[in-house]
């Protein structure tokens, strides 16, 4: 299990805190660690954390966060697929007719994840599930599959159901199911499944999933 703080972890009303000791209680509570990385066979994750004291919202990634993704994954199995997970998301993501605000120092973090190969940027934060290119978010950012998780339990959804992903990777491959919320209990929905080839993910095919 893998998890990284968000801005809610950080506190909002108790200032003291807030801007001396933020993350003690996520620290108490739920990991020691503010950016852990896994390693198991033919997979590498790093998570980093983007909750900052200074915004009530917006991330932030810095350059020393940036240069630990280099150095991370570059102590990996070349052929292992590389994830990076974030609250806020690391790209300009759109959420229904809106963008959704990338966290700060972006532009810093580009090259670190094309130079890094990283395969899979996860984040949450802007409460809409999606799957996009890297690629077709910022020309420079190299082909790594943007996915972000939508709303799983709060009420506060933008124009979907709650839902959580579940991603599977075999063999090289990524399939995306989201699991969507039906009134009862989550239902899983058209899975898409993806391959690598010629420089970025590129949908394989749509599946059924098994019920």
């Amino acid at each position: 299990m893998l998890g990284v703080p968000g801005n809610h972890d950080v506190p909002l009303y108790d200032v003291l805190r807030r801007f001396l000791s933020p993350l003690t209680r996520y620290r108490r509570f739920i990991d020691e660690t503010l950016c852990p990385f896994v390693e198991i066979d033919g997979l590498a994750v790093l998570g980093i954390n983007t909750a900052r004291s200074f915004t009530f919202k917006d991330g932030r990634i810095s350059k020393e966060q940036i240069e630990f993704i280099r150095e991370t994954f570059a102590r990996t199995d070349p052929y292992a697929t590389r994830v990076l997970v974030t609250h806020h998301p690391l790209f300009a993501v759109p959420v229904g007719e809106q963008l959704e605000r990338a966290v700060g120092r972006h532009e810093l973090a580009l090259d670190s994840i094309e130079e890094a190969g990283v395969d899979l940027l996860l984040a949450g934060h802007a409460h809409h599930a999606s799957v996009l290119s890297a690629a077709d978010l910022v020309t420079r950012a190299g082909g790594a599959l943007v996915i972000q998780a939508g709303t799983a339990t709060s009420t506060r959804v933008r124009d979907q159901s709650q839902s959580f992903n579940v991603i599977d990777v075999e063999n090289g491959n990524v399939t995306l199911t989201v699991e969507c919320w039906c009134e009862t209990g989550f239902e899983p929905k058209d899975a898409e499944k993806f391959e690598y080839r010629e420089g970025r993910w590129r949908i394989l095919e749509a599946e059924q999933p098994a019920h």
